[in-house]
C-alpha cells in the first residue's frame, strides 16, 4: 500500500504531479491489478475517471491487457478535450485512427 503525504502549497502540488515521480511498487500485474492494489484506484472509479492511459508512450485500451513491469513509466489522465483526446481516450470511437501506437502484450 502507497501512502504520500504532502505538506507544501496546494498549488505547487498540481506542478508536482505534473512531472515525473517514482513509486516503490509490486510489478509484474495488470494494469487493474497495480491500480487497484498498489494505488487503491479501483473499480467504477478507475473506470470512468481514468479516460487515458499510456504505458512506455503506447496508449492503453484495457486494464486487463496491460502488464506493469520494472521501471515501467505510466501516464494517466482524464477525459482530454479535442481530437487528440478523442483519438487517444481508452476504447474511444476514435481509438483505431492510432493503432500503430496502441499497447499490445508481447509475448
Amino acid at each position: 500500500m502507497l501512502h504520500l503525504q504532502y505538506t507544501g502549497a496546494p498549488e505547487e502540488l498540481a506542478l508536482l504531479l505534473q512531472n515525473e515521480f517514482r513509486v516503490k511498487a509490486l510489478v509484474g500485474c495488470t494494469l487493474r491489478e497495480f491500480l487497484c492494489m498498489e494505488m487503491e484506484i479501483c473499480g467504477d472509479y478507475a473506470n470512468k475517471r481514468i479516460q487515458t492511459i499510456f504505458i512506455d508512450g503506447t496508449a492503453v485500451d484495457d486494464f486487463d491487457l496491460a502488464y506493469v513491469q520494472d521501471g515501467t513509466r505510466l501516464t494517466l489522465s482524464g477525459a482530454m478535450p479535442g481530437v487528440a483526446g478523442a483519438t487517444m481516450r481508452r476504447g474511444g470511437v476514435y481509438s483505431n485512427m492510432r493503432e500503430s501506437i496502441t499497447y499490445k502484450l508481447e509475448e
